[in-house]
């Protein structure tokens, strides 16, 4: 039987070649890294942070965030506001209607009670406000959560 020694010493021949495998790319980069130094990179990259922390970086981000949503709350005030006003102008047409109309007997009222009939109206369209604004809340706690998972890095 004959074995070549190459094959036999192979992985001890093959060491240099290895460790040259292995530690070209840290060489590689640690001397292209000292290079930065030397070709004015580093200043160039250490100027720029500076700029941006003289100009407030992290802080000028910021505000535009909270303007954004300070600006999203303030339409949605305008939005509630609006339909705040086109509700009350439906009840107010609504008792107009039922005004003129035939006046609600109950039993063990007097005839002519129309004020009842007002009330019931406005308490009908009272607890569809809340109910409206209620799912509206569930939205934005569901919209605020899901903002919160992509922050997080666990969003869908």
């Amino acid at each position: 039987m004959y074995l070549p020694l190459t094959s036999i010493f192979h992985p001890i021949l093959s060491i240099p070649r290895t460790l040259n495998r292995l530690l070209s790319p840290t060489q590689n980069f640690l001397t292209r890294y000292r290079e930065t130094f030397s070709d004015g990179t580093q200043f160039c990259a250490l100027d720029k942070f500076r700029a941006e922390v003289e100009k407030g970086g992290a802080v000028g981000v910021l505000g535009k965030v909270r303007g954004h949503w300070e600006k999203k709350y303030a339409e949605s005030k305008e939005l509630i506001e609006k339909q705040r006003e086109v509700e009350e102008k439906e009840v107010k047409e609504i008792v107009k209607k039922d005004v003129k109309g035939k006046d609600v007997v109950r039993e063990g009222q007097k005839e002519g009670a129309p004020i009842d009939k007002i009330r019931a109206a406005i308490q009908h369209q009272v607890r569809e406000r809340k109910a409206q604004l209620e799912r509206q809340r569930e939205a934005e706690r569901e919209g605020v959560k899901k903002v919160g998972k992509e922050v997080e890095g666990k969003g869908e």
